[in-house]
């Protein structure tokens, strides 16, 4: 599905170019969707959306480089979250009227024609999405998914919250550890900011806590081990933890990272139809429909996270399941500088090229010039 085109050498260049320092300038645009996100899971997350919009609502490859080419566009010239959104809404609406051949004009039904395909691709026959780590796949895979009743280990971490909250730091880990649900979200974004920091208990602990207490807020995301623990160590002290509850604390969380495979862990996405819970229409559609916005705002208003909080009770089999699988921020930073690498490659090899064809020039020179002056000597002593 997706995999397939995060792997073409022009999307490697986009997302490249977005862990690259000149993107960290983006507006979130006020959506609540990038309020815990760091700069960069912003920009990257939803260029993944708009990967993931195109591979369901329009499907062919037949306009994927286009798309392509127009996204890095907008992504390098806007620093709008909101606006880059918006423009994605349009570049899809551009591209559904390509696909099914309409002319688009002034004309309410070639709009509404556009509409209603996407509406139906999106939303009546759409995903919901779960972050997840990616150690639970294959049980997933196997068995289905059954919200908490998976291996895990709550107890401990239930210790770990009792210990906080002793120490008047409640708000360290929010989860309910008695709830027998979990939760779905309609975005693709929030889908990937939850695997990109499942289990969020975990992250919460490693750097995602509401304190301010200078905390490297990217460290989980990038599966960095010593970042992390190190948000961790500014944690219990700053709770004041005695030195048998920060071993132990530390001892639970190490134990957990090896366990989830942390180091190298990638972004693990799990997406059911919105119908599998009730989720298939939008109840202001038709509000949307006859407003008399463009057709890119009439999309970007479908396009619209609705719940990040879409709760999920009862089994899902694993046939109702599709997985994505996308690579940690390591691997996409590794192969960033394998991208720069050969640039620079190229650059040198033509640059040696280059001097190697003017250091021919500078020999012959050089002989042609040591030649005149062995001629002028014989010259001048024949003359003597």
């Amino acid at each position: 599905m997706l995999s397939n085109i995060l792997r073409r050498k022009d999307v490697c260049d986009v997302v490249s170019e977005i862990l690259s320092a000149d993107y960290s300038n983006k507006k979130d645009g006020g959506s609540i969707c990038y309020c815990n996100m760091s700069k960069c899971e912003q920009v990257l997350f939803t260029f993944f959306d708009a990967l993931f919009k195109y591979q369901i609502i329009i499907e062919t490859d037949v306009f994927l480089d286009e798309y392509i080419v127009q996204l890095r566009k907008l992504f390098k010239k806007v620093t709008d979250l909101h606006d880059i959104n918006l423009g994605i809404a349009k570049i899809i609406g551009k591209i559904c009227a390509l696909k099914l051949d309409i002319t688009l004009s002034k004309e309410e039904t070639s709009k509404l024609e556009i509409v209603d395909y996407v509406y139906d691709k999106y939303i009546v026959n759409g995903y919901l999405f779960h972050g997840y780590s990616g150690v639970y796949r294959d049980q997933i895979k196997r068995y289905g998914f059954s919200p908490e009743k998976y291996q895990h280990s709550y107890t401990k971490f239930m210790d770990i919250k009792r210990i906080f909250k002793e120490h008047d730091f409640s708000s360290v880990i929010n989860k309910n550890f008695q709830d027998e649900y979990v939760e779905f979200t309609d975005s693709f974004i929030m889908g990937c900011y939850y695997g990109a920091n499942s289990p969020m208990y975990f992250y919460q602990l490693l750097g995602g806590s509401e304190d301010d207490l200078g905390f490297d807020r990217e460290a989980y995301f990038k599966n960095d081990y010593f970042a992390c623990f190190n948000n961790l160590n500014k944690l219990v002290k700053e709770a004041k933890l005695s030195s048998f509850e920060k071993k132990y604390v530390t001892k639970i969380c190490l134990d957990e990272w090896k366990s989830l495979e942390k180091n190298t862990n990638n972004i693990n996405i799990l997406m059911i139809k919105r119908e599998v819970l009730g989720c298939n229409f939008l109840k202001d559609i038709d509000d949307i429909k006859n407003s008399t916005c463009d057709l890119g705002e009439l999309l970007f208003k479908i396009f619209n996270s609705r719940s990040n909080n879409i709760v999920c009770k009862e089994k899902i089999e694993a046939k109702d399941i599709l997985f994505v699988e996308i690579p940690s921020y390591n691997y996409l930073l590794a192969n960033k500088e394998r991208i720069c690498f050969e640039k620079n490659s190229s650059s040198i090899e033509k640059l040696n090229n280059a001097y190697g064809s003017v250091s021919i020039l500078i020999l012959l020179g050089s002989l042609f010039i040591a030649l005149g002056v062995i001629l002028t000597i014989i010259t001048i002593g024949k003359g003597m």
